[in-house]
């Protein structure tokens, strides 16, 4: 840990911070040193701010959607007499444990606006009159990116939500009861 942390974390946070100040392309033996000016270029740039509020806007979605939803599902798999439960917290935590790359191809797959599942559903069920490019226009892909990321990572919140849970003791809910 004394040889990896300071190689793997703190040298790399601090050439980070260090080549922030040059004025360098990467390819170069160096770079000249230009201070704050890169900084400062930055927060001229609307596409940085366009980026900073699509960051915004996806947390203040993202976030609470997870940890809402996942204490809602939390509360119904604590259930003892809800059959098959451990069925249930496997296939929502299975997501957390599949690559990212495997994520992206099924989504794909399931968002693609040609025949995926998603669109075929839309049209049968008559609430769109043609498909939808989900993850290719503007107005959906925010809200895409957020479904997709909810789906992943739900299973580790729903872990942390059924331990808390599990923690209650049963007198408590007994009382609750009578009460």
């Amino acid at each position: 840990t004394l040889i990896l942390y300071p190689l793997y974390t703190v040298w790399p946070i601090g050439a980070s911070w260090y080549y922030s100040l040059l004025d360098w392309n990467g390819f170069e033996r160096s770079g000249s040193f230009v201070g704050g000016a890169n900084y400062r270029e930055l927060l001229r740039d609307p596409l940085f701010w366009n980026a900073f509020r699509n960051t915004a806007i996806f947390m203040l979605l993202a976030v609470p959607l997870r940890a809402g939803l996942a204490l809602v599902l939390a509360v119904v798999l604590n259930n003892p007499r809800l059959p098959f439960s451990s069925l249930f917290r496997t296939a929502l935590f299975l997501p957390v444990v599949t690559t990212g790359a495997i994520v992206g191809v099924v989504m794909r797959f399931v968002l693609d606006p040609t025949g995926g599942p998603v669109n075929l559903a839309l049209l049968n069920l008559g609430l769109t009159e043609r498909p939808i490019n989900f993850l290719g226009q503007a107005d959906t892909a925010l809200g895409s990116a957020v479904g997709v990321w909810v789906w992943k990572w739900l299973g580790v919140t729903l872990v942390y939500w059924l331990a808390a849970l599990q923690t209650i003791p049963t007198e408590l809910y007994e009382a609750a009861r009578v009460d």
